[in-house]
């Protein structure tokens, strides 16, 4: 197997600039708020800034050129997101990023810009990382001597096509299912975008409760009851994936103050507040205190109406301007309560329900499609960039 340190691979690697706001000639930056999930860049919101001339053509960008997060990162997500540039664009990355630019006559770029990003999510660039206050470095002279798999080319450009299909197989199915989220919205407005004021109702007089998850955070084991935070409710989707675990004891002294069954509505009320997620299942857990729980009367109010009633403009414009706080804005459980939502007849909301829950069949084969090609990446990187 052919290992090599990255420095043997690269033909040059330089930090970013920011420059100043004002200038008569301004040049395109792009940062870490460019970068999407996927490794892609958004190159329509860069930030314009001023940068002597010789700089910009020093360490303008060139297409296949790889930006490293080299300062930054979060308490949840480690230092050193990527992004691949792909455009001739004259365009600098900001001075919290670095570039790394590999020999293309030697190695694919974009195979090895897949294998970065594949080590950093498998832990390899913890050993060069620092942390100071609020802020996470790679140290990028020890960084550049990484190792990396080096297969022949051919293979490097055949794992790179196959990923490239990859990455175009989800990206279509990622638009497809944003386009059914967009159905749904468009459905309500058509349905009950024009009700009259007098049909709204506050949301304390439709759910006989409105409450939030355990202030006190719980005794955690290392297996046992799924205890659930923000996160899980960040995609308006209901997930159990978690690192923390409550005992059944634990559990029955929780769930006797959030007795929590199929058709509940929780919604995310600090930080990325206002994402709801309907329970679909009997399966147990309990949750944080950042989790509004709300429990719908049946009679009166369908979960899947409510749902969408929640993911309005409208709604999302109270909620931003009801949230507290400067740090981590929160919604209160009495700006929930006060919530003021359009409430049609029980018939015409379960029939938008029936909509919905066609839509969600879709959605849902298209997340199985989506999961199938994460696992045949998952595959291709395991063949192609483990070194041992």
């Amino acid at each position: 197997m052919n290992i090599q340190p990255m420095s043997s691979l690269l033909v040059d690697s330089f930090s970013g600039e920011w420059g100043t706001e004002d200038g008569e000639v301004l040049t395109r930056v792009l940062r870490t708020a460019n970068f999407n999930p996927d490794g892609s860049l958004d190159y329509t919101t860069p930030a314009l800034r001023c940068i002597p001339e010789r700089k910009v053509m020093a360490k303008r960008m060139l297409r296949g050129d790889i930006i490293l997060e080299k300062s930054g990162g979060t308490p949840d997500r480690p230092v050193g997101i990527m992004a691949y540039y792909d455009s001739d664009d004259v365009a600098l990355c900001s001075n919290f990023n670095h570039v790394l630019r590999f020999d293309s006559s030697m190695v694919n770029p974009f195979f090895m810009f897949h294998q970065l990003r594949w080590l950093r999510e498998k832990g390899a660039f913890a050993p060069y990382t620092r942390k100071t206050t609020g802020l996470q470095n790679l140290q990028m002279k020890a960084f550049v001597n990484l190792d990396l798999h080096v297969p022949t080319r051919r293979v490097q450009d055949e794992a790179a096509a196959a990923i490239k299909t990859i990455d175009s197989q989800r990206k279509s199915a990622y638009s497809l299912v944003s386009e059914l989220n967009e159905l749904v919205k468009s459905r309500f407005v058509e349905m009950f975008g024009n009700m009259h004021s007098n049909d709204y109702v506050a949301l304390q007089d439709v759910c006989s409760i409105i409450t939030d998850g355990t202030h006190q955070p719980p005794r955690f084991v290392s297996e046992g009851i799924p205890f659930l935070f923000v996160s899980n409710v960040a995609n308006n989707v209901l997930t159990y994936d978690t690192q923390k675990y409550i005992t059944q004891d634990t559990y029955e002294q929780l769930i006797r103050r959030t007795p929590i069954e199929i058709g509940d509505v929780l919604v995310s009320a600090v930080g990325s507040f206002g994402h709801p997620a309907i329970v679909r299942d009997e399966r147990p857990f309990c949750f944080q205190r950042h989790i509004a729980y709300m429990k719908p009367i049946r009679e009166c109010i369908d979960s899947d109406y409510l749902h969408s009633a929640l993911l309005t403009d409208e709604a999302q414009s109270y909620m931003d301007a009801c949230a507290k706080g400067v740090a981590q804005r929160t919604v209160t459980l009495k700006s929930f309560k006060a919530m003021r939502i359009p409430l049609p007849p029980l018939a015409l909301q379960q029939e938008f329900a029936a909509f919905v829950r066609q839509v969600d069949k879709l959605e849902f084969e298209t997340q199985q499609a989506i999961d199938k090609l994460q696992m045949l990446y998952d595959s291709l990187a395991q063949e192609y960039f483990a070194t041992s």
